[in-house]
């Protein structure tokens, strides 16, 4: 324990140095989400953000990783993935009951109108996904002597389709032991790029909810 110890407190050290080497490159601005190794605008322009500092940027990336499998990972990579397919393919091909049953008997009952929520965004979606950004997730668990016996998260995605632009947000409850009802899909907020600028994230509520088309 003592040489595991040793060994993560010099990896710490490290990764503060190399968080004090990075403090000079630019800042992020408001108009790009930085992702893997990208800047994408919100225009879908990249631009590499790499260049000059490859070699610092690999040493922090390995360490990263290492630093990574050494922590609990509440989160479930796959299964968010998986979701996020499961929820693509249901607009590609517009199956309105496909995507009706991914949402859980606690979010079909809480949801006011999740039939025409359904409707709405099929209208929305056009096209075909072409490219697929995940910009962020999060998730929340509860243990019992460290056993996960409620887990939700919730991810956030830039879907590019063969005819416009959209951001999605999930929240998806994969564990819950007191109520199974719970498991699945507990809501969608979906905006247009036409509207990404005006995008602001509401509290979280079942069903499918569309920003843009709101007043509150």
């Amino acid at each position: 324990m003592k040489k595991r110890s040793l060994t993560m407190s010099i990896a710490l050290v490290l990764m503060i140095c190399l968080f004090g080497c990075s403090c000079n490159l630019p800042q992020q601005s408001e108009d790009y989400v930085l992702y893997g190794e990208t800047k994408e605008t919100a225009e879908g322009g990249k631009e590499d953000m790499r260049e000059g500092n490859s070699a610092l940027t690999a040493i922090y990336d390995a360490l990263s990783k290492w630093l990574l499998r050494l922590a609990p990972r509440d989160l479930d990579y796959g299964l968010e993935v998986a979701v996020m397919g499961r929820i693509i393919a249901t607009l590609d091909n517009n199956d309105k009951d496909a995507l009706r049953g991914l949402f859980s008997q606690t979010a079909l009952a809480e949801a006011q109108n999740i039939d025409e929520e359904i409707d709405l965004i099929m209208e929305l979606y056009e096209g075909v996904m072409t490219d697929l950004v995940r910009l962020g997730a999060a998730n929340h668990a509860d243990r019992d002597f460290g056993r996960i016996i409620w887990r939700e998260f919730y991810s956030i995605y830039t879907i590019t389709t063969s005819e416009n632009i959209y951001r999605l947000l999930f929240t998806y409850v994969d564990i819950d032991e007191d109520n199974p009802a719970n498991i699945g899909l507990y809501e969608i907020q979906f905006m247009t790029y036409e509207h990404f600028t005006l995008f602001k994230w509401a509290e979280k509520r079942a069903g499918i909810y569309v920003p843009e088309l709101q007043n509150d």
